[in-house]
């Protein structure tokens, strides 16, 4: 270990006796804003994000009580397609093990940033609006990924320049979903739907179309990759039945209508959202509906007026509610959700 890497760790060692616990809470059971800094060669990431670039910083966190953690950190850039569009990357965080045993941080060793896009107000809207699709779906099933949501300072380590605060949040990563569940992350190239459990995949399938989503896919991933299509796959270690589908990317959300994001097909259409799930789980739909409507006041709370602004809080809710006014009427039930699952 070498001297800056120890001066870390005794930092780190010290921040939990401080707190008074050898054992942090989990990064992801709180609600409040982590305040953190990031410091590392800024402008190499951006110049060159679009190359993937890997380069080292260093993060130093404020937890919830106040305790500071730092942490050496290996940053990359991702997402291809918002560095084809964006001003500043999504990054991945990666952490050395041993530096975050005892912190919040615990169990999380490599996570997803998403970033703000460009320094303006709509893109606020949309990683904010991201956030909370990601939180209404951890309403509604423990198969999904937490969001933590942070105001983040970048410094530059080689070149002067301004310090920058953004928002942003992590994501928790498939290893960590799965073992809440107490399961594994699979990795395939294609899945059955009889792999699913029925009950979440009408879950993950109602919520998609109540988010105004349709590029998804629960049996395909990209060519040459593993199955998911902006989705990860969750399932008992020792079966190849009782998969969970965990759904992420939603920025392609109709409720969201990111201007740079190419609209679905059936958007340019005129239609603004289309079910997409599969008529093999339309006899666990009345339940999912169910369950759906009575979470209704809690998924609403989330897009009012605090995170987003009064104009974007009533278009998310407006979006929101024609979704449930076709809950309460059991013609359009029928005629635009078991009429038009897929075989």
């Amino acid at each position: 270990m070498n001297a800056k890497s120890a001066f870390t760790k005794i930092v780190v060692v010290a921040a939990c006796l401080v707190a008074g616990s050898t054992a942090a809470d989990d990064l992801f059971s709180s609600d409040q804003t982590l305040t953190m800094e990031l410091a590392t060669t800024m402008k190499l990431l951006v110049d060159k994000m679009r190359l993937n670039p890997t380069v080292s910083g260093v993060l130093t966190v404020t937890g919830d009580d106040g305790t500071k953690y730092v942490f050496n950190v290996r940053i990359n850039t991702r997402n291809q397609t918002r560095l084809e569009h964006c001003h500043f990357p999504p990054l991945t965080i990666s952490f050395r093990t041993e530096e975050i045993e005892g912190t919040p941080f615990e169990g999380h060793e490599k996570l997803k940033m998403d970033t703000l896009c460009k320094r303006d107000s709509t893109y606020e809207t949309y990683l904010n609006q991201e956030y909370l699709i990601y939180r209404a779906y951890n309403l509604l099933s423990e198969a999904s990924f937490r969001v933590r949501y942070l105001s983040v300072t970048y410094r530059d380590t080689e070149v002067k320049r301004r310090l920058e605060t953004q928002p942003g949040y992590f994501i928790e990563n498939s290893i960590s979903v799965a073992k809440r569940n107490g399961m594994v992350r699979r990795r395939i190239a294609r899945v059955r739907l009889d792999r699913y459990v029925p009950e979440s995949l009408a879950t993950y399938s109602l919520f998609m179309f109540m988010m105004g989503l349709m590029d998804w896919s629960v049996t395909d991933g990209p060519r040459g990759g593993t199955c998911c299509h902006n989705s990860a796959v969750i399932g008992p270690q020792k079966l190849r039945t009782k998969w969970l589908p965990v759904p992420y990317e939603f920025v392609q959300a109709g409720l969201i209508k990111a201007k740079y994001v190419e609209p679905h097909r059936v958007v340019r259409k005129g239609m603004q959202r289309r079910y997409r799930g599969f008529c093999a789980t339309n006899d666990q739909l009345p339940a999912t509906i169910d369950a759906f409507a009575a979470a209704r006041q809690d998924i609403e709370a989330l897009f009012a007026p605090g995170l987003l602004d009064e104009e974007a809080s009533q278009r998310s809710i407006e979006w929101l509610g024609s979704f449930y006014a076709i809950l309460a009427n059991p013609e359009k039930v029928e005629e635009d959700i078991l009429g038009r699952c897929t075989e």
